[in-house]
């Protein structure tokens, strides 16, 4: 504890106010420049920085479950990241305003022609769509101040929190599972009602998780600038991090072929459309993309001990990984509205917008704060 008191804190008010302003101007800007295809490119690029948030909810999560000293290091970004769900769900409310305009069962007129949403209209309706999105945010919300709760506990110099903290933890976590694949359903899945995959809340899942785990990597980078961070985030702590990237990514590929090869081996019309709209047009050369450079170049790399060793290369290959994740995001939702591949300035523009948002969000947490959290012994375990 001696040690952890004589880290730096964070001095950064003035940098969060900073992104803040620069998201709002860039997301002004891409609806200036797009009005009609902002709500979809809002939507990706949504769906893409919530995982950061509930991803960051859901590490310290397992972290407080498993007492991993590899969560040392990141413990107190990822705080920072799961302060920022108040803010997402502030960001939710243009999806509600457009919901119309996302999602088909939602408009009277295709729901007056259409006899199969009328049959899923007992879940598919605006009312009912918009109770779950607020238990949604209510659980991961009232989880977070829990957690946090004990944060500052351990920020006094209490100890002995962990048994209670990994009993919640223990709840929380089965409930987290439960509450992103029913979001992940409504928001993502229903754009397409026609359409259903039973892995797709799973991948859900572990996408937040790759997000989380890279978004953390690259802030470890930037953390190891302040002195006295490197005697924690040691080298097999960063092999610890890296093994983890490297797990996820093996993870998400495990269930994107997952899913296709058992929408594939049913071959029902209702299921193959989703792939094969994504196969026509251009779409197809994203598949590649993805299959190339989410999973294969980063698998030959982090097969490397060294890769995973050396947080230069490690920081580089995560920040490579949440574009693809970004890409990926792009490749479920924009072919709803687009038969054709295509790439606006919009398209950019929202999500780096959306992400200098979040990003202000975990700066402004962090503001005042020591860089590391005493996690009872959990720090003291990361140094040795």
């Amino acid at each position: 504890m001696h040690e952890l008191e004589h880290l730096p804190t964070f001095q950064s008010r003035g940098k969060a106010i900073g992104f803040f302003v620069a998201g709002v101007v860039l997301c002004a800007v891409g609806f200036l420049t797009n009005s009609a295809g902002f709500l979809p490119a809002y939507l990706f690029s949504y769906l893409f920085w919530i995982g950061a948030a509930v991803g960051s909810l859901g590490l310290m999560l397992l972290i407080n479950l498993t007492g991993g000293g590899w969560g040392a290091v990141i413990y107190r970004l990822l705080t920072a990241g799961a302060k920022t769900l108040p803010l997402m769900a502030v960001l939710f409310l243009p999806i509600l305003f457009g919901m119309r305009d996302l999602y088909e069962w939602a408009s009277p007129e295709a729901l007056a022609h259409d006899e199969l949403l009328q049959a899923k209209a007992g879940y598919l309706n605006p009312t009912f769509f918009v109770l779950r999105t607020v238990v949604y945010f209510a659980f991961w919300l009232g989880a977070t101040v829990v957690v946090l709760k004990a944060v500052g506990r351990w920020d006094a110099g209490e100890r002995g929190l962990r048994p209670a903290v990994r009993g919640f933890s223990g709840f929380a976590m089965w409930m987290l599972a439960y509450s992103v694949t029913f979001a992940s359903v409504d928001w993502s899945m229903s754009l397409e009602p026609h359409w259903y995959s039973t892995i797709f809340g799973m991948k859900a899942f572990v996408s937040m998780g790759l997000i989380t785990f890279a978004a953390m990597i690259v802030g470890l980078r930037f953390l190891l600038r302040f002195p006295g961070v490197d005697r924690f985030a040691t080298e097999e702590r960063i092999h610890d991090l890296g093994k983890l990237l490297f797990g996820f990514t093996n993870l998400w590929a495990y269930m994107s072929f997952a899913q296709l090869i058992i929408i594939w081996s049913g071959n029902l019309p209702e299921l193959n459309i989703w792939y094969i709209k994504r196969s026509l047009n251009g779409w197809n050369a994203v598949g590649v993309i993805l299959i190339v450079f989410h999973f294969g170049l980063p698998f030959l790399i982090l097969l490397s001990r060294y890769s995973k060793q050396r947080i230069e290369i490690l920081s580089l290959l995560a920040l490579w990984l949440l574009v693809m994740q970004l890409v990926d995001q792009f490749y479920q939702v924009i072919p709803v509205f687009r038969p054709g591949l295509s790439v606006t300035l919009t398209d950019v523009l929202v999500p780096l917008g959306m992400g200098a948002l979040w990003i202000g969000g975990v700066l402004w947490s962090l503001h005042g704060r020591r860089v590391l959290v005493p996690h009872d012994d959990l720090v003291p375990r990361g140094a040795h």
